[in-house]
């Protein structure tokens, strides 16, 4: 198999890149799903930034009409995946919510390494809610693909794409524009490093930085404010205007 997808069954980001991967011909590849599934809070989360739009995740049956090898496994860091990794020897894993703080071993093993897309524009922004916290910030919102390294957020970024945002936007038109972007840059970046000989050069590599935590409910009732009030779309086009 050249790529793996790791991530669980009800994780919504799967089915997205499974009918992109289909709808581009993307072939020869297997799935691992952790036993740890998509908590119930992290459900709640998705649906209160899709309001349902983008779909839930997978059924077993649902994994057979993709006609894709999947395992399940304990622990994406166990030593079963260990060795179904070696044995499959996978070219290239991609991150499609893996649960698990992956270990230095795991990363190892494929050849490429592990390719993940994080929605946020990197270096400055790592860790959680970065499209909010860019927005209470003022500051552009985008995905970073890069390879993955045993600190979160901290690979080499091979590409970069910033996500438009109009006075017609509310929230929760931006975090699906966010995961839609998702979609396309990890299927363009399976696309780009698959034929390649090593790791491309990276665009930038991501030093240490702070990383940010999961906002808070006062943090975000300012968000939306800022957006439907149109502040943060003032505040971009001010900051585009001085450079």
């Amino acid at each position: 198999m050249k790529f793996g997808i790791f991530s669980t069954l009800s994780n919504p980001l799967l089915p997205l890149l499974l009918d992109r991967l289909h709808e581009l011909l993307i072939k020869d590849f297997f799935i691992v799903l952790d036993d740890k599934d998509f908590s119930s809070k992290e459900k709640e989360i998705w649906l209160a930034r899709t309001g349902g739009e983008l779909g839930f995740g997978l059924t077993l049956s649902d994994l057979s009409k993709y006609q894709t090898p999947f395992y399940f496994v304990a622990d994406h860091n166990g030593i079963d995946c260990i060795n179904l990794l070696k044995r499959l020897s996978p070219k290239l894993m991609v991150n499609a919510g893996t649960p698990r703080k992956l270990k230095q071993e795991i990363l190892d093993i494929p050849f490429l390494g592990f390719l993940n897309v994080h929605p946020g524009v990197l270096p400055k922004y790592r860790g959680s809610s970065c499209v909010e916290w860019a927005i209470l910030n003022d500051d552009l919102i985008g995905n970073s693909a890069h390879f993955m390294t045993s600190e979160y957020d901290q690979g080499p970024v091979i590409d970069l794409e910033i996500i438009g945002v109009t006075n017609a936007d509310n929230y929760m038109n931006i975090r699906i524009n966010v995961y839609k972007s998702w979609i396309g840059l990890i299927s363009r970046s399976i696309i780009k490093v698959l034929p390649l000989k090593d790791k491309p050069d990276p665009i930038l590599d991501v030093g240490p930085k702070s990383i940010f935590s999961s906002i808070g409910k006062a943090e975000m009732l300012q968000v939306v404010e800022k957006i439907s009030s149109g502040s943060y779309i003032q505040a971009l086009t001010y900051k585009a205007e001085i450079k």
